[in-house]
């Protein structure tokens, strides 16, 4: 799971930013007592690899300072199973991070923009065999 934000107030939906990534990742709010204070965690989950919670809380980090990936335990992500915070803050069509594509390629693709057309990538050399000692 990804932690968003930590704070003494509850969190308002109207005021999270409404994003995409939040219908494919549960966004959640998890609360506790802390050295004697009533602590909100705002939370997104749940990730099958650690390498994709680290891929989204990147393209997160837009919009929250410091979003940090955390395990959580079997029972929170059962508990929050079916619970969700419902963000309702606008922010409109910002034209960034509209897909986030997650692999395990090493090669990197050429980046989509408009009509642009962009020359094929070639295909990775092979490598050469090793050569043996004489």
């Amino acid at each position: 799971m990804i932690q968003l934000s930590c704070s003494e107030e509850a969190f308002d939906p109207d005021a999270l930013p409404n994003l995409d990534i939040f219908s494919e990742y549960r966004l959640y709010s998890v609360s506790c007592v802390d050295e004697g204070k009533q602590m909100h965690a705002l939370r997104v989950g749940f990730f099958s690899e650690e390498s994709h919670a680290k891929a989204v809380a990147g393209y997160l980090g837009t919009f929250y300072d410091n979003p940090t990936v955390k395990r959580v335990s079997t029972a929170e992500r059962t508990r929050f199973a079916q619970h969700r915070v419902e963000a309702r803050k606008d922010i409109g069509a910002t034209g960034r991070h509209t897909v986030i594509e997650i692999t395990n390629e090493r090669v990197i693709r050429p980046k989509r923009s408009g009509n642009t057309s962009v020359p094929p990538m070639r295909p990775p050399l092979p490598t050469p065999p090793s050569v043996r000692g004489r």
